[in-house]
């Protein structure tokens, strides 16, 4: 007896959450090549969080792109959030804003703004990641502690004292949003980064007793 769509969606859940995508990504074959059996979205989200880990960008934009095809709720928040961390981790900035720019500009919802803006901090692209920030502020869509915490480490490793400490002020006079250790981490690094070490050093005083988040 053939395994049934339940069955095979908590395969392919239960093997990528194993680590063992090569496993996943036949049950997820089996299922396409029979009509009468659909991956779920969480199975193939869970599918292509594998394939981050794994760094395979092919199968993962294999899945992808059957997925866009054949699922009209494809514009899932967090699929696609994973699917721009997937190319993200692989180094592949422009596929990732063009997922962004297809199916999460109009979204409100911070997590997948957050998800191309640190992609662009940890490969290098600075000046994009902070350029999508404006433009996040521009379209009203309210920053997260997590927003946060990729701005400053950007502006840490790019250099931009004021910049971050504007935006570390706005934090919680415009954003409501109280800085945690984290936060303040990110602050001593950018200030003795720039040679500001008083500075630092006086801030990291406040670290033995931060804000509460």
């Amino acid at each position: 007896m053939k395994p049934d769509t339940v069955a095979l969606n908590l395969m392919i859940i239960g093997l990528s959450q194993q680590g063992k995508i090569a496993e996943a990504f036949a049950s997820f074959k089996e299922m396409q090549s029979d009509g009468m059996v659909r991956p779920s979205l969480e199975s193939v989200t869970s599918l292509l969080h594998s394939c981050s880990y794994a760094l395979d960008l092919r199968q993962g934009k294999e899945i992808y792109a059957h997925v866009v095809r054949t699922r009209k709720d494809f514009d899932d928040v967090v699929f696609q959030t994973t699917m721009i961390h997937l190319c993200m981790r692989c180094g592949d900035c422009s596929y990732a804003r063009r997922v962004f720019d297809m199916y999460g500009k109009k979204s409100t919802d911070p997590t997948i703004w957050n998800a191309l803006i640190s992609g662009y901090g940890r490969n290098g692209e600075n000046e994009l990641a902070l350029q999508l920030f404006n433009e996040m502020l521009e379209l009203n869509v309210k920053p997260n502690s997590a927003t946060f915490l990729s701005v400053l480490s950007i502006c840490g490793h790019s250099g931009q004292v004021k910049k971050g400490c504007d935006i570390f002020e706005k934090m919680s006079s415009t954003y409501d949003i109280n800085p945690t250790a984290e936060h303040f981490g990110c602050m001593v690094d950018l200030l003795a980064r720039a040679g500001k070490l008083f500075e630092a050093r006086d801030l990291a005083r406040k670290l033995d007793n931060p804000p509460s988040s």
